[in-house]
């Protein structure tokens, strides 16, 4: 996954990486929900991510799934690797996000 997983620093202006993302992912400390998350469900893109502040609440119920327990690397890993390789999945998800 080394040539599709991109891991960038906090970005003034995170618009463009957005829309050109696949998956956005959403980690403790990054983003207190919500700037990042809503950003990536108005470009239409699904979002993994652990569970602290209510990051399931908000995403679309199809996201819900990839929202994991904090701690649990294993779920997150397993949720982008899902997201990653089934393109109707990651696009539903996203589309859902995006309603």
């Amino acid at each position: 996954l080394e040539h599709r997983v991109h891991l960038i620093a906090p970005l003034a202006d995170a618009v463009p990486l957005t829309v050109l993302s696949d998956v956005v992912a959403v980690l403790p400390g990054t983003d207190p929900l919500p700037h990042t998350s809503l950003l990536a469900m108005a470009a239409g893109k699904p979002i993994v991510g652990f569970e602290p502040g209510g990051l399931a609440a908000a995403v679309a119920p199809d996201n819900r799934p990839f929202i994991v327990q904090t701690g649990d690397t294993q779920a997150l890993i397993a949720a982008l690797v899902q997201l990653t390789i089934d393109d109707y999945l990651r696009r539903r998800t996203g589309e859902a996000n995006r309603e």
